[in-house]
C-alpha cells in the first residue's frame, strides 16, 4: 500500500530535529548529491586487477565522500559528533552523533555494480532518530523520521502482510569473520528449505530498505555491531514491520520482517526474542 503525502506536511513534523537544527530535506540534498559523484565516477571507470589492485581506489572514494559530508553537515547543523565507519563500535557513543556509509556494498561497487547504496543515520540518546538510504543506480531515496513513518520519495512505505515462510522471498548478507560466517551458513541452511526463496542481492541497508517496502519478506544478518544496520532497521520499524537484534556469546544476530515472520524466522535459525 502506498499513501502519499505531501512534503509540507512531512516537514512540519520533526519535533525532534527541529531542537536539534536538522532538516531531513537538506540531508537527503547531501547524501544524493555525494552518492551521484560517487555513481557517475565509477561508472565511467572500469577497475582492473584483483580486489586488493581495486581497494585503494574505493577506499580514496570512501575518504573523499565522508570528508564532505561531515564538512557539509557541520557547516549545515553546527558541530554535531560524528562517528567514523571504519572505526565505530557499540561501545561508549555521543549522546547524538552522525554515523555515514559512503559506499555500502563495495564489492559492487568495485566490480561497477548496481545494488551497492550509500546511508546516512542521526542517533540521539542511543536511538535512531533519523534514516536515509539511497541507492544511486535506482535514483531511489527510503527515508525515516523515528515516529514519523518511511517513505520512497515522499511515498509511504508499508512493509508485506504474508504469514508463512513457505511464500516468502527472503534475503541475507554472509559475514567476513569466519566465527560469524560458520553461523551464518547454518542458518542458510536452515531457512533456506522453508522459504519461498532466498537471495543475496544488495547491501545490508537497501535490503532493509526493501523489506520496508515489501519487495523483500525478510532479512537477517550475523553482525559485529548495530551501527550499521541503522539505517535500514528505523526504515523496517517505521513501516510497521519489526526489527529484532539478539546477543549470544559474543554473537549478534538481526532479523527484520513483519510481526507474523519474525517469530518463525527465529525458531528457524535457533534464536529466541
Amino acid at each position: 500500500m502506498t499513501i502519499h503525502l505531501s512534503a509540507d506536511l512531512f516537514q512540519s513534523r520533526h519535533s525532534v530535529l527541529d531542537s536539534l537544527g536538522v532538516s531531513p530535506f537538506r540531508c537527503e540534498s547531501l547524501l544524493r548529491e555525494i552518492t551521484d559523484q560517487l555513481y557517475w565516477e565509477i561508472s565511467r571507470r572500469r577497475l582492473q586487477g584483483g580486489i586488493a589492485g581495486r581497494l585503494p581506489y574505493c577506499q580514496s572514494k570512501q575518504q573523499w565522500a565522508a570528508k564532505v559530508m561531515q564538512a557539509s553537515l557541520a557547516q549545515a547543523f553546527g558541530p554535531l559528533a560524528w562517528v567514523d565507519a571504519e572505526g565505530a563500535s557499540d561501545g561508549e557513543l555521543p549522546r547524538t552523533y552522525w554515523y555515514y556509509q559512503a559506499i555500502e556494498g563495495l564489492e559492487h561497487f568495485s566490480q561497477s555494480m548496481a545494488m551497492w547504496s550509500a546511508s546516512l543515520v542521526l542517533v540521539h540518546q542511543g536511538q535512531t532518530i533519523l534514516a536515509l538510504v539511497y541507492d544511486p543506480a535506482a535514483q531511489e531515496m527510503f527515508s525515516a523520521v523515528r515516529e514519523e513513518g518511511a517513505f520512497c520519495s515522499h511515498e509511504q512505505l508499508q512493509i508485506g502482510d504474508k504469514t508463512q515462510l513457505a511464500d516468502a522471498v527472503v534475503a541475507t548478507c554472509l559475514p567476513e569473520q569466519p566465527m560469524l560466517l560458520h553461523t551464518a551458513l547454518q542458518g542458510v541452511a536452515e531457512l533456506a528449505p522453508a522459504v519461498h526463496r532466498l537471495r543475496m542481492m544488495a547491501s545490508t541497508s537497501l535490503q532493509l530498505a526493501y523489506v520496508a517496502c515489501g519487495r523483500l519478506d525478510g532479512y537477517w544478518q550475523h553482525t559485529g555491531s548495530y551501527n550499521p544496520c541503522r539505517a535500514g532497521a528505523l526504515l523496517v520499524e517505521e513501516a510497521t514491520g519489526y526489527v529484532s537484534y539478539l546477543h549470544r556469546q559474543g554473537q549478534a544476530l538481526l532479523v527484520a520482517s513483519n510481526r507474523a515472520l519474525s517469530p518463525l524466522f527465529n525458531a528457524l535459525l535457533g534464536w529466541s526474542c
